[in-house]
């Protein structure tokens, strides 16, 4: 009885392997060629807008860090009276 079991088991696991595996074989050479021809061509543009955008961003900060570098200067300073000290 357990080697009746045992073989309907293994060919029921066959069966089962053997229909997935043929239906994805033939589709999945085509879908990766598309995958990766529609995933190179973005990228390239990805990379360029990123760049952009860092730069733009590095350009804003350092437009608002103007108030900070002076505060930092007057407070570095080592002959300044405590009254010219810069208080926040």
């Amino acid at each position: 009885m357990e080697k009746f079991l045992l073989s309907i088991a293994a060919l029921t696991m066959t069966i089962g392997l053997a229909a997935c595996s043929s239906s994805d074989e033939a589709k999945t050479p085509e879908k990766e060629k598309k995958n990766t021809e529609e995933a190179v061509a973005p990228k390239t543009e990805v990379k360029k807008e990123l760049v952009k955008f860092y730069t733009e961003l590095g350009k804003k900060i350092n437009a608002k860090d103007v108030s900070l570098d002076t505060y930092v200067a007057k407070a570095s300073k080592e002959d300044a009276k405590p009254e010219d000290l810069p208080t926040v």
